[in-house]
C-alpha cells in the first residue's frame, strides 16, 4: 500500500497523509488518527528509500565478499562487523561475489558489478575483501570509488585498507615448526583463490617463499589442494599421499584449524597419531583449534581489534572525513601453542 492509495480513499492529498503519518500540524487530529489507524490495519509500511532521500544519507554500507563465506574467519569476521556498525546505526548489506563454477572473466564481471551496484543504492562505504593490489588495478574504474574500503588487504593499495599481517603469522608458524626440528614440511588446504593468484602475500606463496629461504625441500606431493569449496575435500588427495607409501613430510602447515581438524583425523583413520607422527600447525586460532585432542598449535589475530579498525575506515567515509593519504591498519600475528608440534630430536641448522 502506497500513500497515494491512501489519499484516495480518504479523498485527501498525499501531502496530507504524509503529515497525518508523520504527525505533523495541519492534519485535523480526528482525520490523522483515522489514517493512521486504516495504514496500520492494512499493512502501511513507509518507504526507507525515501526516508533515506529525505534524510541526506541512507545509513548502508555495502559488503562484497570475495571469498568463500564457509572459512570461519570469514563468517567470524561478518558477524562482528554486522553487530558494531549497527550498534553505529549503520546496516550492512552483503553480497557474495565468489563463485566456484565461473570463468576468472566472468567473476571480476560480479565483483565490479557488485561494486557499482552499491554505488547505485547510495551505499555509504562499500567494503570489498580480500584484496590485493593486483585484483584492485583489474577492478577498474568500479574500484576508484571514493568511498571504497578493502578489509583483510594482502599488501598496501591506494585506498583506505585494514590487512592482516598473514606474512608474520606464516613465518611464525614456519619458524615454530624448523625449531622444534621439522624441514620436510607440508601444506594442507591449498584453495583455487591462491592458485589463480599467485601473490606473494598468499599463504602458498609465504609458504613457498620459506622454504625457499631456509633451503627446504620443496616436495609438490607434499602439498595437498582442495578438490572443491569444501575443507573435507581435502581428505581425497591427503589419503592418497598416506597410502602411496612415499616419504612423508614431519609437518604441515595447514591454511586454517579446519584443515588441521581433518588432517588429525584422516591421520588417525590411518594409524598415525597428530603431534606424534606427523604434526600439524593450524591457522586463524578457531575455537576448534582448542577443543580438538591434541589442541593444535596455530596462528591468530585480534578479531575484535581487526573489526574496529575496519569500523573506524567505514565511519570516516559516512562522517565524510579525509586523511592526507590512503590508511592502512595491519593486524599482528601471534603464535598460540598447544599440543600438535612434535619436537625432533636432529638438531636445527638456520
Amino acid at each position: 500500500m502506497t500513500i497515494s492509495e491512501i489519499a484516495r480513499e480518504f479523498n485527501v492529498s498525499p501531502v496530507t497523509v504524509s503529515n497525518a503519518l508523520n504527525r505533523r500540524k495541519g492534519v485535523a487530529p480526528e482525520l490523522a488518527d483515522r489514517i493512521r489507524d486504516y495504514a496500520r490495519r492494512n499493512g502501511y509500511q513507509p518507504s526507507y528509500l525515501a526516508k533515506s532521500l529525505l534524510k541526506g544519507h541512507t545509513s548502508l554500507v555495502g559488503l562484497c565478499l570475495r571469498a568463500a563465506p564457509s572459512d570461519p574467519w570469514f563468517a567470524g569476521l561478518v558477524n562482528a562487523l554486522q553487530n558494531r556498525l549497527f550498534a553505529q546505526g549503520l546496516y550492512l548489506n552483503t553480497i557474495i561475489a565468489h563463485q566456484l563454477d565461473l570463468s576468472e572473466e566472468e567473476t571480476i564481471a560480479r565483483e565490479k558489478w557488485v561494486l557499482d551496484f552499491f554505488a547505485q543504492i547510495k551505499a555509504e562505504c562499500i567494503l570489498i575483501g580480500p584484496l590485493d593490489s593486483g585484483r584492485y588495478q583489474v577492478l577498474g574504474n568500479s574500484g576508484r570509488n571514493p568511498k571504497l574500503v578493502a578489509f583483510d588487504a594482502l599488501d598496501p593499495l591506494p585506498i583506505d585498507s585494514a590487512g592482516l599481517d598473514i606474512y608474520g603469522g606464516i613465518h611464525l608458524a614456519l619458524q615454530h615448526l624448523m625449531e622444534r626440528g621439522h624441514r620436510k614440511i607440508g601444506y594442507i588446504g591449498a584453495n583455487q583463490f591462491e592458485e589463480k593468484n599467485a601473490h606473494a602475500r598468499t599463504r602458498l606463496a609465504l609458504y613457498y617463499n620459506f622454504l625457499r629461504t631456509h633451503n627446504l625441500e620443496q616436495n609438490p606431493e607434499w602439498v595437498i589442494h582442495m578438490e572443491s569449496e569444501t575443507p573435507e575435500n581435502i581428505v581425497p588427495a591427503l589419503t592418497r599421499l598416506l597410502e602411496s607409501g612415499a616419504p612423508l613430510p614431519s609437518a604441515f602447515f595447514c591454511h586454517n584449524d579446519n584443515f588441521a581438524l581433518i588432517a588429525a583425523k584422516t591421520l588417525a583413520e590411518h594409524r598415525l597419531v597428530a603431534g606424534k607422527d606427523i604434526s600439524l600447525v593450524g591457522f586463524d586460532n578457531q575455537p576448534v583449534s582448542s577443543w580438538a585432542s591434541p589442541g593444535f598449535t596455530t596462528v591468530g589475530f585480534d578479531l575484535a581489534n581487526h573489526v574496529e579498525h575496519i569500523t573506524e575506515l567505514v565511519l570516516a567515509k559516512v562522517r565524510g572525513e579525509s586523511f592526507d593519504g590512503p590508511i592502512y591498519h595491519l593486524e599482528p600475528a601471534r603464535l598460540i601453542e598447544r599440543n600438535s608440534v612434535a619436537a625432533l630430536k636432529q638438531p636445527v641448522n638456520f
